[in-house]
């Protein structure tokens, strides 16, 4: 936990806004409302929800109200995962359509724009180094067997092995 993020839950413990905290800590409201959610300090706001979720309007993907740390001013949500996505990444993700299309360099599935998600711009967790575009399912799969080719391996041989 960084300085900054324990005076915010010091603050907030003892009883202090969020407004009030903002403006002691000298921080956006909004940036302090979004860290205190993500250290469960503060609940999203819950507008335009059904059944505990939204839609992003970026993704357009239904998530779970804890994938939304803030409610836009317009009443709608953004996502974590759009909220990071900053003017370089966008730029970067740009730059990676162009080199490798608009489809999952595993599965080929092709992702368009608008309520489609965007495709994961996919890195190596050891050195940074991004690798290229998969799809939601493909980047998490790799990522659940934590970028480690033995266990990819096994996993195929498996696969091989129990077919049915």
């Amino acid at each position: 936990m960084t300085e900054v993020e324990q005076q915010i839950v010091n603050l907030v413990k003892s009883g202090m806004s969020l407004r009030k905290a903002a403006r002691q800590l000298g921080m956006n409201y909004t940036t302090l409302r979004y860290k205190a959610v993500n250290l469960g300090l503060h609940k999203p706001k819950t507008k335009n929800t059904k059944n505990g979720k939204a839609t992003c309007k970026n993704c357009g993907k239904l998530l779970p109200l804890s994938n939304f740390p803030q409610l836009l001013s317009n009443g709608k949500y953004q996502c974590n995962h759009c909220i990071h996505l900053d003017a370089q990444s966008l730029a970067q993700y740009e730059e990676l359509v162009s080199k490798f299309g608009e489809q999952c360099q595993i599965c080929g599935v092709e992702v368009g724009h608008g309520k489609d998600c965007k495709l994961a711009i996919d890195h190596c967790h050891q050195t940074g180094q991004i690798r290229g575009l998969l799809c939601n399912k493909c980047n998490r799969g790799i990522g659940f067997l934590q970028d480690d080719i033995a266990l990819l391996q096994n996993a195929i041989q498996y696969l091989k092995a129990n077919r049915v």
